[in-house]
């Protein structure tokens, strides 16, 4: 029954997920042409994308293990068992390289400064996500080869070997990278004397905040805390011992569905552009309804609010050419 409830919530978690993330690609996607960080909005709309679907599968495969609970030997058990397979073989390992991928472009971001475009754009940026597709489905279809003629055990390999370490190789690279950022923030802090420590530590966090390392420490955070921990807790509970641990297989799951959702939030409101261009956008359809209510009442001779949209479509299109 536990078991039940957990699905339930994890199901629930998912298509909120893909609601939020499909948003998410909307606005990233809206703003990308009036972005300055263009490699860095290629990776997170990329990432909000790889979210989407993992969401999505994950939702089919906790509706088939639904489905196939009076019969275990059922064709609904087989299809959630090849959805796993392409989420987590696939899809998953896309999204683990596009996290890496994050990381070390702040870090070649800083060191090479005035440098970074000679050597890195949103065009490369492309081609290696591309390429990294297509090694991901090299992987997937491999394995569901394996596991139609053979029966392989892709659960154990991956879970036990490759997640563990990818995760334990990110949270070292990751600890790195933003342990040198924010020294080099740190070093380009330079208030008067008279300031104290505690107040040029303030300043140092409030001007990193404004940056353009702000967004992807945020959600590299969010990955490590509801990720990675929840990954070496299964692997540390159930795999080594080589027992089932169903119940910390479903909060796994669910701490899965919270990063996920965390990120969301982080792409659609903790960016001043994407916040401005949804509120343009909520603004405009209301104006939409508010004419449309004009017309029913047949007040159609009333100056219109079509007249104006175009003009507030211009006005704050100039007001959002901030910097992320």
């Amino acid at each position: 029954m536990m078991i039940k409830i957990f699905q339930i919530v994890t199901l629930t978690l998912n298509i909120l997920n893909v609601l939020f993330h499909s948003i998410g690609i909307y606005a990233l996607r809206s703003i990308y042409n009036v972005s300055e960080q263009k490699v860095q909005q290629v990776y997170l709309l990329h990432l909000s994308v790889c979210e989407c679907l993992i969401n999505l599968l994950q939702g089919c495969s906790i509706t088939a293990e639904m489905l196939s609970i009076p019969n275990p030997n059922s064709i609904y058990h087989d299809i959630g068992e090849y959805v796993l397979i392409i989420s987590f073989t696939g899809i998953s390992v896309v999204y683990y390289l596009d996290m890496i991928y994050i990381t070390i472009d702040k870090m070649m971001d800083i060191v090479l400064n005035i440098k970074y475009p000679v050597y890195w754009n949103e065009q490369k940026a492309k081609n290696l996500l591309i390429c990294t597709w297509l090694f991901a489905s090299v992987i997937c279809v491999t394995v569901v080869s394996l596991h139609i003629s053979i029966q392989f055990d892709w659960k154990t390999i991956f879970f036990k070997y490759v997640y563990t370490t990818v995760g334990i190789a990110f949270v070292i690279l990751a600890f790195i990278t933003y342990s040198f950022i924010f020294h080099k923030f740190k070093q380009s802090q330079t208030p008067p004397v008279q300031r104290s420590v505690h107040t040029k530590s303030i300043r140092t966090i409030t001007v990193f905040r404004k940056s353009r390392f702000h967004i992807p420490l945020l959600i590299i955070l969010s990955f490590m805390i509801f990720m990675i921990v929840p990954d070496l807790t299964y692997l540390f509970v159930a795999v080594l011992n080589e027992r089932k641990a169903p119940l910390v297989l479903a909060i796994c799951w669910i701490s899965y569905c919270i990063s996920n959702l965390i990120d969301a939030w982080i792409y659609i409101f903790m960016q001043r552009r994407v916040r401005r261009h949804l509120s343009q956008h909520s603004t405009i359809i209301k104006l939409m309804r508010i004419e449309q209510k004009r017309r029913r009442k047949g007040t159609v001779e009333q100056p219109s609010f079509f007249v104006n949209i175009h003009t507030f479509k211009d006005t704050r299109r100039e007001r959002n050419k901030d910097i992320i």
